[in-house]
């Protein structure tokens, strides 16, 4: 995120910001300001044991088709 002008601060809720889990921060922040509710446990690169597992699975689909 990036302000127009440099001077002006983002238009942003650290708070909420902070609030969030970091691979889903800054997206999370625009999806709750347009009043959409955040899955919190959404795959992420800040839990690669799930994201590892969840490749494995459709690598395995991919392979056998099951």
């Amino acid at each position: 995120m990036q302000a127009v002008d440099p001077r002006q601060p983002l238009p942003v809720d650290w708070d909420v910001i902070k609030s969030l889990r970091p691979s889903y921060k800054f997206i999370g922040f625009t999806q709750l300001k347009r009043g959409y509710t955040v899955n919190p446990e959404l795959l992420g690169d800040d839990r690669p044991d799930l994201l590892e597992a969840f490749y494995k699975r459709e690598k395995a689909w991919l392979e056998t088709g099951k």
